[in-house]
């Protein structure tokens, strides 16, 4: 069960029930179906994921300050399974470790309107061939 959501954020994860290796993965795909007018849309993009050796799950972040005016909408948005600096995890590491699901963080002003959230439709690891 995924942890409570302090209120000062906004995120949401999605968790896989098949254990597949990070080496397996060609990337991270995410429906975007609105992207409302906060910047940056996305604080980070994180996966979740078991290391060798170790049974604490961990976020890695594979995508820092994600901008709207990066993102397609409405469309499918593509996302490289790469440590960003700072992740404390290797790309050799990450590489090798098993994934348990993603987490996003959205952008978490204080006062949002509706208009102003973006709007995730679908999001999924797509396997290598």
């Amino acid at each position: 069960m995924p942890p409570a959501k302090p209120l000062n954020q906004r995120w949401g994860e999605i968790y896989f029930s098949q254990s597949v290796r990070v080496s397996q993965v060609s990337r991270l795909t995410t429906l975007v179906l609105a992207v409302g007018t906060l910047e940056p849309l996305f604080e980070s993009v994180e996966l979740i994921v078991l290391l060798p050796g170790e049974t604490a799950r961990r976020h890695v972040a594979i995508a820092k300050d994600v901008s709207s005016t990066s993102l397609k909408c409405p469309a499918f948005n593509d996302f490289a399974l790469v440590p960003v600096a700072g992740s404390n995890v290797t790309a050799a590491a990450l590489s090798a470790a098993t994934v348990v699901g993603v987490r996003v963080n959205v952008n978490a002003a204080d006062r949002i309107n509706d208009g102003a959230r973006c709007a995730l439709g679908a999001m999924g690891l797509v396997l290598k061939t």
